[in-house]
């Protein structure tokens, strides 16, 4: 496997990092106002570490609950600050028919927070995400590349990548 390190690349030691990676994304996208959308696509292998960041978010964003693994379910949602939030993971979409088949792609069209984990299993379904975060294992934690792929997307990934620091 190679490990791609780049200016949009962050190392993440242990689990604690991770929790605040997702609270600096978390303070730079409500900070000012709140987003009516948002999509957040979470890539990487199983066990790198995105169902803990979209986790943590979630807990920041002041939900109580269990927080579940969408893996077996491919859906969680949940409410928290006036925002619909769902939480896919399309690893076990064997054909991209299934993901319509299911009223995914109407649940898209929804003003709502979204994280979105294997999103390659259905890219050609999905809208530009705003960021799109790839997990990778190195040494005894995770290396997480951050793209922009929209104007507020980018205004959020220079807030993260200005506090690599604290990370």
């Amino acid at each position: 496997m190679n490990i791609i390190i780049s200016s949009n690349s962050i190392y993440l030691p242990d689990v604690n990092r991770t929790n605040d990676l997702a609270k600096i994304l978390f303070s730079s996208i409500f900070s000012k106002s709140e987003p009516s959308t948002l999509h957040i696509n979470l890539k990487g292998d199983i066990g790198t570490g995105k169902t803990t960041f979209a986790r943590s978010f979630l807990q920041n964003m002041g939900i109580k609950d269990r927080i579940k693994s969408p893996s077996y379910s491919l859906l969680e949602s949940y409410k928290a600050l006036n925002l619909n939030i769902y939480h896919f993971d399309f690893y076990r979409i064997d054909d991209p028919i299934e993901f319509i088949n299911l009223g995914f792609k109407d649940i898209l069209k929804e003003k709502a927070l979204f994280f979105i984990e294997w999103p390659e299993k259905v890219e050609k379904y999905l809208p530009i995400p705003d960021l799109e975060l790839s997990f990778q294992c190195y040494k005894t934690g995770r290396i997480v590349e951050i793209l922009a792929k929209t104007n507020q997307g980018t205004r959020w990934s220079q807030t993260i990548l200005g506090q690599k620091q604290n990370l």
